[in-house]
């Protein structure tokens, strides 16, 4: 119906809207896809319920009045390419199996996209054709396993961090005025639990059986109401060494009461060592780290680096650009793997006190961080085989570094003190002490916000 709206400029909650491009595109999985159910649903008989006429009967979505010629990628199939109305407006047909290429430089009044989506370069292809239009692209899917793009823009969407306006509708099968209800209920008792969230209730299926299930909104902080990390506090930089998966940073600060903030990530493919360290460098600006942790992995020696470690090879780029820590100097301290241990300590860690606060948080900012706790999930969600607590599935780079950081066990180290009463002077350092009285009391207080520092 949207589709048919929106070619014949008809929409009745839009009726200023009017085409710019002359164009939109209904987007499948592939060509059969576009045949069945996109193509049948707008042109074919029978796919409206009106009151009082046969359903058998019902004329299509898009009537063949209105249509000026149709070509096909195949007409056996029914497999359209094109929808030409006698208006000259374009309807085309596409399929995710086309790829990127051959969407660029192609410009559409709307995009419709039915299911799943796996491309992310398609599908920014896809938002670019709009901007001349500025376009609208809505997506209707079951949330199974390839929607995780389509995930990304739900939960960027309900945390308030989405670049565009978003609108979602859920509409649970129990909605449906057309199927009776003992058929809905016949059909829900030979489902599996973890699909009727899905096929029932359209929860996500990347958020059916979520890992860590307590992290929620008491774990981030806005980064313009926190302000800067002070430099006193110790900070941590940890890594995850990786080329054909991505290379993984997280810098951490460990405030007066103990607790950690990851403040900054980075998170890249394909880079090397040498650009890894000028970028650390770059925006870390001087700040003044404890201790730097890698992953016991970076100890292996391949023929890519010329046999020396992934370890050596930072070690070596932080050395000549005097990048060091307190602790470790340009070195890194190996973490420690114990996947069950570090779980269990990460989810001790993840907990919310009595206080509203757990003693890891995140800047909101921190996208990907973010967008792995949500999608981190246990292998089994029916919990019909037994699972290890290091059981998991899906990304999980920057979680690992969570894990490495925790096991360590961060202190807040009270020997800098010392240090830091002699670098600022007697002045500075009574203030320093009062910030740190404003935390503790605020720490202590029914919410546990964050005070502006």
């Amino acid at each position: 119906m949207e589709t048919y709206w929106r070619a014949t400029e008809s929409h009745p909650e839009f009726p200023e809207y009017r085409n710019k491009v002359g164009a939109g595109l209904c987007l499948g999985v592939d060509w059969s896809h576009c045949g069945k159910p996109m193509f049948e649903k707008l042109c074919g008989v029978g796919q409206l319920e009106i009151p009082g006429i046969d359903p058998r009967f019902t004329p299509p979505i898009l009537p063949q009045r209105i249509i000026r010629e149709i070509s096909w990628v195949s007409k056996r199939d029914q497999q359209p390419r094109t929808i030409v109305l006698k208006t000259g407006y374009k309807i085309h047909f596409g399929s995710v199996e086309q790829g990127r290429e051959k969407f660029q430089g192609t410009q559409f009044d709307w995009v419709w996209i039915d299911e799943d989506m796996p491309s992310r370069g398609l599908y920014e292809e896809l938002e670019r054709g709009l901007l001349r239009a500025e376009g609208l692209l809505w997506w209707t899917a079951t949330p199974l396993a390839n929607t995780e793009l389509l995930y990304d823009i739900h939960e960027d969407a309900e945390s308030g961090l989405a670049d565009m306006q978003t609108a979602e509708f859920v509409i649970s099968l129990l909605d449906n005025p057309y199927i009776p209800e003992a058929s809905k209920l016949e059909w829900i008792r030979k489902t599996p639990e973890n699909m009727i969230k899905v096929r029932v209730h359209g929860q996500f299926l990347v958020d059916v059986g979520r890992k860590f299930k307590e992290v929620g909104a008491a774990h981030f902080i806005n980064r313009q109401e926190f302000g800067e990390v002070p430099n006193s506090w110790p900070r941590w930089l940890v890594m995850d060494p990786g080329f054909d998966d991505p290379f993984g940073i997280l810098w951490v600060a460990i405030d007066p009461m103990g607790d950690a903030i990851a403040y900054r990530e980075y998170y890249e493919r394909g880079q090397t060592p040498d650009s890894i360290a000028d970028h650390v460098v770059s925006v870390s600006g001087g700040e003044p780290f404890y201790a730097f942790l890698i992953d016991p992995d970076s100890q292996k020696k391949t023929v890519a680096n010329q046999g020396m470690s992934l370890r050596m090879q930072l070690k070596l780029a932080f050395e000549k650009r005097g990048f060091k820590s307190r602790h470790t100097n340009s070195w890194s301290q190996l973490a420690n793997n114990d996947r069950n241990a570090g779980y269990m300590e990460l989810h001790n860690w993840l907990k919310v006190r009595s206080n509203h606060t757990p003693k890891f948080r995140i800047m909101h900012d921190l996208h990907n961080l973010r967008r792995e706790l949500r999608r981190h999930r246990i292998p089994d969600p029916t919990g019909q085989r037994p699972t290890e607590i290091g059981d998991a599935v899906g990304p999980s780079h920057l979680i690992d570094l969570m894990r490495y950081l925790v096991m360590a066990q961060p202190k807040y180290e009270r020997q800098e003190i010392k240090r830091l009463q002699e670098d600022l002077g007697p002045s500075a350092f009574n203030q320093w002490k009062k910030l740190q009285e404003q935390i503790k009391q605020q720490r202590r207080g029914p919410h546990g916000g964050a005070v502006r520092l």
